[in-house]
């Protein structure tokens, strides 16, 4: 299953979620719960090409967290998540 939030999902330059995101992402926790054999499930947040490179990576990292913990409230345990980061040691997305 490959399923994509676009920008227009989160409000503008914000981390937070508009509402028309939700039933994709209650089908997504549905799917998780349904099917115990998806064990890892990989979030990454994204920006547009606005704001520096600085902001731009935080409000990623704040996008893949708000997804995470929407579906960690749709009942997907929150000790599945995990975080990947780059050499630097920044965040680059949250993993299931």
């Amino acid at each position: 299953m490959f399923s994509r939030l676009y920008h227009d999902q989160f409000k503008l330059g914000s981390a937070e979620l508009l509402p028309d995101s939700f039933g994709l992402l209650d089908e997504v926790a549905g799917v998780m719960r349904d099917n115990s054999q998806i064990e890892r499930v990989q979030i990454e947040g994204h920006t547009d090409s606005t704001g520096s490179a600085k902001i731009n990576k935080k409000l990623s990292k704040e996008r893949a967290e708000s997804v995470r913990s929407y579906l960690v409230k749709k009942g997907i345990e929150d000790g599945r998540w995990f975080t990947v980061r780059d050499p630097d040691g920044n965040v680059v997305m949250i993993c299931a």
